[in-house]
């Protein structure tokens, strides 16, 4: 039953990110990442990490999966902000390294490290003191959804800017 059920969110997963996919592709600009400042990660990225999700989707339990779908969305959240909001050239360089360096290596190679350690083993032995590599993949998955969180909160600051800047000018043609 676990099997099956495992194998459900798999496919849950997978559409979630085909869908997900298909609404970044359909919103973002019909530009070359050469022709526009604004695209965040490059399609050959977004690609590879929705070819992983699939290919790891039914070797995760069901609330990694859950999280893998978060941060997916938290991905493209942040690229279609920054795309519709021309916002690319007033983040900060590493924030922009952080960004492209989760979705090209630090996912990839956390869900790689997890899949080298047998299925079996993978939910009931400890690979440290107290962790199995479930506990330890749920961790690093929240690692990395936290600093998401920090960057998508950074780019709305940026984005509001202007609409202070607007309250301010009018606050002072009112006075």
């Amino acid at each position: 039953q676990s099997l099956s059920m495992a194998s459900l969110a798999g496919a849950g997963l997978v559409f979630g990110v085909g869908l997900a996919w298909y609404a970044y592709r359909k919103s973002a600009p019909h530009s070359t990442p050469h022709q526009s400042g604004t695209l965040f990660f490059d399609e050959a990225s977004l690609l590879a990490f929705d070819r992983a999700l699939a290919q790891v989707g039914e070797a995760l339990p069901a609330d990694i999966a859950q999280q893998l779908h978060g941060i997916k969305q938290q991905i493209v959240r942040i690229a279609q902000f920054a795309n519709q909001t021309a916002l690319s050239d007033a983040i900060e360089p590493e924030n922009k390294h952080y960004l492209r360096e989760t979705l090209q290596r630090y996912l990839p190679d956390s869900l790689q490290s997890y899949l080298l350690v047998p299925a079996p083993a993978r939910a009931s032995q400890l690979i440290t003191a107290h962790h199995t590599a479930d506990d330890l993949l749920r961790q690093q998955l929240l690692l990395l959804s936290g600093e998401l969180d920090k960057r998508e909160s950074k780019l709305t600051k940026i984005a509001a800017e202007q609409l202070v800047l607007q309250q301010r000018f009018l606050e002072e043609k009112s006075s």
